[in-house]
């Protein structure tokens, strides 16, 4: 009767399994029918020779990728002390 019991139990948990990813494809499907229905989005415009080459000369002149990777973990060490703040002042341990 147990050996009986078990498969029933198995059956029905293959089935829920079955249901589920069954809802799961559907709703991929769903959201991939929908997506192509949608226009297609506009081509960047172009720039001007002139201008890229003028970008390019001022990118080389000025190297500023090291104070954009200062300022980025100056904010990423701000947020993570208002972070740590958070559960300092519910335990009232600052202001």
């Amino acid at each position: 009767m147990q050996w009986l019991l078990d498969h029933f139990v198995l059956y029905i948990e293959q089935g829920v399994v079955y249901v589920i990813n069954a809802v799961i494809a559907a709703l991929g499907s769903f959201i991939a029918t929908v997506l192509g229905l949608l226009p297609n989005m506009p081509s960047q415009p172009t720039l001007p020779g002139a201008i890229t080459d003028a970008a390019r000369v001022a990118y080389e002149a000025a190297d500023v990728g090291w104070l954009i990777a200062y300022v980025a973990v100056f904010f990423g060490l701000m947020a993570l002390v208002f972070v740590v703040m958070i559960p300092l002042r519910w335990i009232k341990a600052t202001d």
